[in-house]
């Protein structure tokens, strides 16, 4: 079985391929897992994942037109701001090509 770590690092390196982003790779230090020219990411892979998000987005996916992309909005009454959730693939499909843009510092 593969180690959480490791799923966790090729999870990362699939986000950034597909974002045209890049691994910062930094263990233990407040940095996102992914940059890219105009977003950062935090990428988790988790053999349990909360399974809401992925089954409402995928029923509403059914019922999205094709020139519209389903998003799963949600709060919890204790939080000031709304979590925005959609499937990579659909993120994708609805913004195309992302290149790789990353000023090296």
């Amino acid at each position: 079985m593969e180690s959480a770590r490791a799923r966790g690092k090729d999870a990362e390196r699939q986000v950034a391929r597909r974002l045209g982003g890049r691994r910062t790779g930094i263990l233990g230090k407040p940095a996102p897992d992914v940059e890219g020219a105009w977003y950062v990411a935090e990428v988790k892979d988790y053999l349990k994942a909360p399974e809401v998000p992925y089954r409402i987005l995928r029923q509403l996916r059914q019922t999205t037109p094709a020139d519209k992309m389903a998003l799963f909005v949600y709060k919890r009454p204790e939080w000031k701001d709304y979590v925005v959730c959609s499937l990579l693939k659909d993120f994708e499909d609805w913004y195309g090509v992302i290149k790789l843009i990353h000023k090296e510092g």
